[in-house]
């Protein structure tokens, strides 16, 4: 789910202080603190862009 909304993939790194989260695939089984973050952080830019 976290493509449609154009949220990366985490195949090669890792962030730093981060070790499970959805959008590392197989590493959480629901939605984690960091996912919360980085859909926030999205949101923000989308809005800062775009004016929503």
């Amino acid at each position: 789910m976290g493509h449609t909304f154009g949220l990366d993939d985490f195949y090669d790194w890792t962030p730093t202080g981060q070790c499970c989260f959805l959008m590392k695939a197989g590493t959480a089984t629901q939605i984690t603190d960091f996912d919360k973050w980085m859909f926030r952080d999205w949101w923000r830019h989308l809005k800062n862009r775009y004016g929503y």
